[in-house]
């Protein structure tokens, strides 16, 4: 297998594996989390035929609405426990949430200081 075709294998299983993880998460069935997965990776596959992905290694996504909503209670002071139950989230879950924020929004917890 060349070095590209090992790199797209490796990216297809991720982004169906990262699927499945976000799924799973928010309770969904081992039946819909696999096909979920696969077509998801199967329709990036199909929307960026040919083209060439790079990804910076500090580049993060935007946060959803649900997301930031999260963020906004947790910065106000409600516990986690209260949060995970709010929205149904597992323990990991919401600390995946919080850490990835973080990396979103450098100025969360901290105005820009200049």
């Amino acid at each position: 297998m060349s070095r590209s075709a090992s790199f797209r294998h490796k990216f297809y299983t991720y982004l169906d594996d990262a699927v499945q993880r976000v799924l799973e998460e928010h309770g969904v069935s081992e039946e819909v989390r696999a096909h979920c997965g696969a077509a998801v990776a199967d329709g990036v596959a199909e929307d960026l035929a040919g083209e060439e992905l790079y990804t910076p290694y500090d580049f993060g996504y935007k946060l959803a609405q649900r997301e930031r909503e999260i963020l906004d209670a947790a910065r106000s002071g409600v516990p986690k426990d209260e949060l995970r139950r709010r929205y149904r989230m597992s323990a990991k879950g919401l600390a995946r949430l919080l850490k990835r924020a973080a990396t979103r929004d450098p100025h969360l917890d901290q105005g820009k200081l200049f």
